[in-house]
């Protein structure tokens, strides 16, 4: 098992297939439901816990499953800090107009890759990881064949218009390129870059 600290709330760890064997992880068992996550990675977590001192236990814990191209799988282990949304004791007529207009929104993040082979691979990735939304893919040649994957991912805003974002498969793609900032990013995709592929760019790149 290999640990690879991303940040301080989110680790990636990469489990072999002799790995699998050691913590009874099945490919059947990777299509867990979400009830069954933490029994399932519970010795793994409890491991991680005493190599690394991440405490799955402090936040809500995400867990994502991909499998591996060795019959191995990757794990995503993040932490959230954010406080759940609580209902106050008062006005509780207007707090259920609060919940109701919690809602999830697509928003576009960009990736820059610096080379094909880099972008081919993270569309693999996601594809592979069932990553089903929008998605384009831009080349820049006067820079060297630089890439810019555009990819949607979910937010959730609430009745505040705050908005707070969530683990999305599109996370993948850091694995392999670099995240820009969004509107910036759009801009100049729209100066100095060409379209290559303008609409499912992941189903149709992850496939080459």
């Amino acid at each position: 098992m290999e640990i690879i600290p991303i940040n301080e709330s989110k680790l990636k760890i990469m489990l072999t297939p002799d790995d699998m064997v050691v913590y009874r992880i099945s490919e059947e068992m990777l299509t867990f439901e979400k009830k069954d996550v933490r029994s399932t990675f519970s010795e793994i977590l409890d491991d991680v816990k005493a190599k690394t001192g991440f405490d799955s236990t402090s936040g809500r814990l995400f867990i994502q499953v991909y499998p591996s191209k060795d019959g191995g799988c990757e794990v995503y282990l993040t932490r959230s800090f954010d406080e759940p949304y609580r209902r106050p004791n008062k006005d509780k007529d207007r707090d259920k107009d609060k919940i109701r207009a919690l809602k999830t929104q697509r928003e576009y993040c960009v990736y820059s890759f610096a080379s094909l082979d880099d972008v081919l691979t993270a569309c693999f990735v996601l594809k592979k990881s069932g990553y089903a939304f929008d998605s384009k893919l831009y080349i820049q040649k006067e820079c060297r064949d630089s890439y810019f994957l555009v990819l949607q991912e979910e937010v959730i805003q609430d009745a505040r218009y705050k908005k707070k974002r969530y683990p999305n498969k599109s996370d993948l793609a850091a694995e392999y390129g670099k995240k820009m900032g969004n509107k910036e990013a759009m801009l100049y995709i729209s100066e100095h870059a060409s379209a290559i592929i303008d609409k499912d760019a992941v189903k149709l790149a992850g496939g080459l």
